[in-house]
């Protein structure tokens, strides 16, 4: 007998069934958090946030002021997901073009 399992992705904000999932991971108050959302929530999420990442700096996980964390940046993370979602090819770590970040900042 053969079996098959299906995997389906739910956004924990709607309870929605996902073609496409987003995890959106970010930082607040010392602490790391993370939810499994759409594409168009997770730029929903990032577009909210926009006001206060303009006015922030990197911390380090002590929270001093010093070399920045390896972990992402949560704007760094909003302009990847923005940019897959409106096709661009863009990789998972390493240097964002600034042709992207310019129609991030464009389109928010």
């Amino acid at each position: 007998m053969a079996k098959r399992k299906v995997v389906k992705f739910v956004d924990d904000l709607d309870g929605a069934e996902l073609e496409e999932a987003v995890t959106v991971v970010f930082g607040l108050n010392g602490k790391q958090y993370e939810f499994d959302t759409s594409p168009a929530h997770a730029k929903e999420f990032a577009q909210s946030l926009q006001k206060y990442l303009a006015v922030s700096r990197l911390a380090n996980e002590s929270g001093k002021q010093g070399r920045p964390s390896k972990r992402a940046h949560p704007r760094t993370q909003a302009i990847r997901a923005w940019a897959r979602e409106n096709g661009y090819e863009i990789s998972n770590r390493g240097r964002i073009s600034s042709e992207i970040v310019s129609a991030f900042e464009a389109a928010v």
